[in-house]
Parts: C-alpha cells; structure tokens; sequence
C-alpha cells in the first residue's frame, strides 16, 4: 500500500480474512460454556498440544 502524500487522507486497510486462523473463537467459547471444567480443561490441552505441535512442525521445515 502507497504512502499517502502530506495532505491526503489515510487509505483505509482492506477488510482481514481470518478464515484462515481456525475456528471461531465465540464457537469455542460456546463449546467451554456447555462442558464441566474438567472436559474444558482436557479440550485446552489438547488444542494447545496440537498447536504446539505443528508450530515445532512450521518451524522446523522452515529451515
């Protein structure tokens, strides 16, 4: 995206896709609400893992 010249307004940024950042954090959050804490807290570990998983597995085919 260009600069603006002195005197001309700030472009707006185009509107994000966050399709690509997995589910929708309200559908989880719904998720948690209907489940006991111990089910929640089984679900956080799991999600973390997997994401810690493939955030090793990004970065080590970065290289």
């Amino acid at each position: 995206m260009p600069m603006p010249m002195p005197g001309q307004p700030a472009p707006m940024p185009l509107p994000r896709d966050f399709t690509d950042h997995g589910p929708c954090v309200e559908d989880l959050a719904r998720a948690f609400a209907t489940q006991d804490a111990a089910t929640s807290e089984a679900l956080i570990e799991t999600l973390a893992t997997q994401a810690i998983r493939q955030w090793r597995l990004d970065d080590a085919t970065f290289w």
